[in-house]
């Protein structure tokens, strides 16, 4: 897939999720907003992030900005093998090869179930000489 949606049409598109996403879920969801009304998009990477409420659930949707080799594929792996592997240990991750449509195009997104907390990268530096703290999760 070559050039991807910019911040602005990502925002301006899921403030309707339901027209916005493929996702039932998703077309329901309320995704938060700044106190001008604005969604949130946390930046980082080649995605935008934004945080969606529903179904008495918070999920972290992902939304590709920049072009990588190889994105779109690897993330299909992610997903298919996380649902391989299953456990209660991974959070639920969900490839959607057509879930945002932007300006009449269908666009690639991660669902993944929102955790808070700090992440693993956070924690190993705020932690690292703690070996004790480390090697609990062993």
């Amino acid at each position: 897939m070559s050039a991807y949606p910019t911040m602005d049409q990502y925002n301006d598109t899921v403030q309707h999720p339901q027209t916005a996403f493929s996702d039932p879920i998703l077309k329901a969801a309320k995704i938060a907003t700044n106190g001008m009304g604005l969604p949130i998009a946390l930046g980082g990477g080649f995605a935008l992030t934004y945080t969606a409420t529903a179904q008495g659930r918070k999920f972290a949707i992902r939304c590709f900005h920049k072009e990588a080799k190889g994105l779109e594929a690897r993330y299909g792996h992610v997903d298919k093998g996380l649902r391989t592997a299953g456990g209660s240990y991974f959070v639920g991750f969900e490839y959607q090869p057509t879930g945002v449509l932007v300006n009449g195009k269908r666009y690639p997104i991660v669902k993944m179930d929102w955790v808070d907390g700090d992440t693993l990268g956070s924690f190993l530096e705020d932690n690292y000489s703690d070996k004790m703290l480390i090697s609990a999760g062993s």
